[in-house]
């Protein structure tokens, strides 16, 4: 009866007061429970990230996030709760962790585009790597420096890539000087032995003939070699079958 007595002497519609503190801590509860997921959502994110990103605390800059990228990047090294100078050591001498230290101390960010850096693969080995990256501060709620904010991109193959074009365009200036100078060759030498307008002409262009089929022959197999034999069948065939033999062991000319 006291209860019933007491319940009704409630305002209309209020709820017992043991209810509505129930009721907001379940909705606090939830409302953490959507917090850590939306964080676990982003750990994933940056996990799966193209670029390599990493957070660093401290002083000593220990690793407490390094994503997958990051990880094949440096060997598939165990990061995560070591510092830089234990997990990579070979990037101190070279100047990285001074670089780190230096956001720390200023707070100010700093990067590289496309700087070398040599780290060791998972076979032991010393590789060189060309690095995009940013080394951004991370400040806490009272505004200091508490750790570097990692991210850049591997421009390796780019750099290879580019350095392989620069070769061939240099290699095809140097074939295309050597033709014209083998052209000029055999303009002067035709020219001496041949002093008739018309007999030039038709010895300068079996000559030219032949030159355009040693090339065609040297393209075919890629410029990476060719047997001698056809070679010079190639270059003397304006000469007449019957004035040069060619015999002996078949040779292969390299590259």
């Amino acid at each position: 009866l006291q209860k019933a007595q007491a319940a009704a002497a409630l305002p209309l519609g209020a709820a017992p007061v043991g209810t509505e503190v129930l009721q907001r801590a379940r909705e606090a509860e939830q409302a953490q429970v959507t917090a850590v997921k939306a964080g676990e959502e982003f750990k994933r994110l940056f996990r799966q990230a193209p670029g390599f990103i990493a957070v660093l605390t401290g002083t000593d800059h220990t690793f407490t996030f390094a994503n997958d990228a990051y990880a094949r990047l440096i060997g598939g090294r165990q990061a995560v709760g070591r510092t830089v100078a234990e997990v990579l050591p070979e990037v101190v001498d070279q100047g990285f962790v001074t670089m780190l230290d230096g956001v720390l101390a200023s707070g100010e960010a700093t990067g590289m585009t496309g700087a070398p850096v040599m780290l060791e693969d998972q076979d032991g080995q010393m590789r060189e790597h060309f690095l995009d990256f940013t080394y951004q501060p991370i400040f806490d709620g009272a505004g200091a420096v508490t750790g570097v904010f990692v991210q850049g991109a591997d421009r390796t193959q780019e750099v290879r890539a580019a350095e392989r074009q620069k070769l061939l365009l240099d290699e095809l200036n140097h074939r295309v000087k050597n033709t014209l100078a083998t052209v000029q060759s055999i303009a002067a030498q035709t020219l001496r032995s041949t002093p008739d307008p018309a007999a030039f002409r038709a010895a300068f262009e079996a000559r030219i003939l032949a030159l355009s089929t040693v090339h065609n022959l040297l393209t075919g197999a890629s410029w990476e070699g060719a047997d001698l034999r056809h070679v010079l069948a190639g270059e003397l065939a304006p000469y007449g079958e019957d004035r040069v033999q060619i015999g002996g062991p078949a040779v292969r000319l390299d590259a």
